[in-house]
C-alpha cells in the first residue's frame, strides 16, 4: 500500500478504480471541486485523488473522508509566464503520470491552459472517462486581468497589440481544447453558459448548478446568542453589539469584485440618517485586500457603521455565516455566464442575499423574492435601507420574508442534486 493511503482508499481503488479531480488552483479555495471529490467517494465509491496547488486547508468533511487523498504542489513562483508554464507542465507530468488505474478524470476550467490538454492525455492513457467542469470562460478572465493591470498602472484600459494577441491566442486554444478534446462530457454552472458553449464552442454540457452541502444547513440557535458566542474568539466581531445588523460577504479579493461599490453605498446609506447599527464582515484572502482596508481608513463613516475584514477557517466561516442576518455578493462576472458559489453557501445558511446584477444571476436570485439585486452604489444603498427598515435587532419584515424564500431543503443539498445530475454521467 502506498504511504499515506488508507485501507478504505486502497479497497475502493482495487474494487472500482481511481477518480482524479484536477484543480490548477488552490484546492482549499475550490469548494465546488472539493464537493465533487466528496460525492465521487461517497456516492460513486471511487478512490479519489484531489490534485492541485498547495494553500488553504480543505473542508473537514474532505479531511475525514478516507477514500480521498490529496496530491498538492506549490504554484510556480516566477514573473516569467513562459518559465512558469514550463515548470507547471513538468510538475503536472510528474504527478499525473504516476497515477494508475484511473477510471475518471474531472477537471476544473478555467484555467483551460494547460489543464484541459493534460487531463485529456491522462484520460486517453488510461481509457478513462473525461469530464470538463466549466465554471467560467478563461479568456474573459484574462481580458479582465489585462484591463485591470493597465488601469492600476496607467489608469488606462486600452488593449495593446501584444495583449490582444495573448487574448485571442488563449481564446482559440480554450475553444479548440473544449471542442476537439471533449465535445460531449461536460458540466457547466448555468443555463446561460450551456447555451453559450453550444453556440460558440459547439460542445454539449450538462447544467449542474451549485448547491450547499449538507454541513452548510443552518443550526437552530438564535442569531444574537451565536454572534455573542463567536465574538469571544473572532476579532472581526469586536464591533458587534446586540441589536446590530450583521451582513457578511466572502471574496478572493480579485478584480472581478469591486468593493468600492460597497464603500460608496455605505457613505450614501449614512446620509439617510438611519438609526440602524450596521456591521459588514468581509472574509477571504487576496491581492486587493490591503488596498481596500486603506480606503476604509480614509472614509468618514459614522460610529454606527463598521467594516471588518478577516480570513476564517472553514468551521468559523460556517459558524459566522449561520449567525449573520444577510449576505452580500459583489461578484461581477467576467463572462456574464457564471454564478457565484458563495450565494449558495448563504442560501444554505438561509440568508437572503444582496447581489450585484449580471445576465446569469436571475437563474439564482429573483429580486425581492430570495434576495435583492443592485447595479451600483446608489441602488445598493437603497437596498440596504429597504432591507433593514424596522429592524428590531433580530430581523425586519422584509428580511424575514426574503429569508423564508431563501431556504434550501436538505433534500436538495449538493449530494442529492449530484446524484440526479452528475452520477448518470459518471456511470455512462
Amino acid at each position: 500500500m502506498e504511504l499515506g493511503v488508507t485501507k478504505e482508499w486502497n479497497a475502493a481503488y482495487k474494487k472500482i478504480g481511481q477518480a482524479i479531480v484536477l484543480v490548477l488552483g488552490d484546492v482549499g479555495r475550490s469548494p465546488r471541486m472539493q464537493y465533487h471529490a466528496l460525492s465521487l467517494a461517497e456516492e460513486a465509491g471511487y478512490a479519489v485523488t484531489l490534485v492541485g496547488y498547495s494553500g488553504e486547508t480543505c473542508f473537514e468533511a474532505i479531511q475525514n473522508e478516507k477514500k480521498i487523498r490529496e496530491k498538492r504542489f506549490q504554484q510556480p513562483k516566477t514573473k516569467s509566464r513562459l518559465f512558469k508554464l514550463v515548470v507547471l507542465i513538468w510538475r503536472l507530468v510528474c504527478i499525473l503520470f504516476s497515477l494508475h488505474r484511473v477510471k475518471l478524470v474531472l477537471v476544473q476550467t478555467p484555467p483551460a491552459i494547460p489543464s484541459l490538454f493534460f487531463a485529456w492525455l491522462l484520460a486517453k492513457k488510461n481509457g478513462a472517462l473525461l469530464i470538463f467542469d466549466f465554471h467560467n470562460l478563461g479568456y474573459t478572465l484574462l481580458l479582465e486581468a489585462i484591463k485591470n493591470q493597465k488601469k492600476s498602472i496607467k489608469n488606462d484600459q486600452s488593449i495593446s497589440l501584444t495583449d490582444s494577441f495573448k487574448f485571442n491566442a488563449y481564446k482559440f486554444i480554450e475553444r479548440a481544447s473544449a471542442r476537439f478534446l471533449n465535445p460531449r462530457n461536460n458540466l457547466c454552472v448555468s443555463e446561460c453558459m450551456r447555451l453559450w458553449l453550444a453556440t460558440h464552442f459547439q460542445i454539449h454540457a450538462t447544467v449542474f448548478r451549485d448547491r450547499p452541502p449538507r454541513f452548510f444547513f443552518t443550526s437552530s440557535k438564535k442569531k444574537n446568542q451565536t454572534l455573542l458566542e463567536l465574538r469571544a474568539r473572532l476579532p472581526c466581531l469586536q464591533a458587534y453589539r446586540p441589536g446590530t445588523a450583521v451582513i457578511m460577504s466572502s471574496t478572493s479579493w480579485s478584480p472581478d469584485e469591486d468593493f468600492d461599490i460597497l464603500l460608496d453605498a455605505l457613505v450614501q446609506f449614512q446620509k439617510t440618517k438611519s438609526q440602524i447599527c450596521l456591521l459588514i464582515i468581509i472574509t477571504g484572502k487576496g491581492p486587493l485586500r490591503s488596498q481596500f482596508e486603506s480606503r476604509i481608513q480614509q472614509l468618514d463613516l459614522s460610529p454606527q457603521i463598521h467594516i471588518a475584514c478577516a480570513w476564517l477557517e472553514s468551521s468559523d466561516y460556517l459558524a459566522l455565516l449561520q449567525a449573520t442576518h444577510a449576505g452580500l455578493c459583489l461578484h461581477a462576472s467576467s463572462s456574464g455566464l457564471d454564478l457565484p458559489m458563495k450565494v449558495l453557501d448563504m442560501f444554505g445558511a438561509q440568508l437572503p442575499v444582496l447581489a450585484l446584477d449580471f445576465p446569469a444571476l436571475p437563474e439564482l436570485i429573483t429580486n425581492n423574492h430570495n434576495g435583492l439585486t443592485f447595479h451600483d452604489a446608489h441602488t445598493l444603498a437603497n437596498a440596504l435601507v429597504y432591507l433593514l427598515a424596522d429592524f428590531d435587532g433580530q430581523s425586519s419584515p422584509i428580511l424575514a420574508r426574503l429569508k423564508q424564500n431563501s431556504r434550501f431543503l436538505p433534500s436538495d443539498d449538493w449530494h442529492a442534486h449530484w446524484r440526479r445530475s452528475v452520477l448518470p454521467l459518471v456511470l455512462s
